[in-house]
């Protein structure tokens, strides 16, 4: 979840393991740049634009995507 816009992102693995590990800012699908909330933080709203972009429409799937 996003402290930023408390919605629920989806960011890849790729993302995830990169040098923003150490600032806790990680760029979703849809663009936006996720604040990391604590992980006791309950999830929030789905991000449509993130939702979007993964559906198999785009090609994206599930694969090596993970929320945040």
């Amino acid at each position: 979840m996003c402290a930023d816009d408390g919605r629920t992102h989806t960011v890849s693995d790729v993302e995830l393991c990169s040098g923003s590990a150490t600032t806790g800012r990680y760029p979703a699908l849809c663009g936006h740049i996720v604040t990391a909330a604590p992980m006791v933080a309950p999830n929030g709203a789905p991000c449509p634009d993130c939702r979007a972009a993964e559906s198999p429409s785009h090609g994206a799937g599930q694969q090596g995507r993970r929320r945040a």
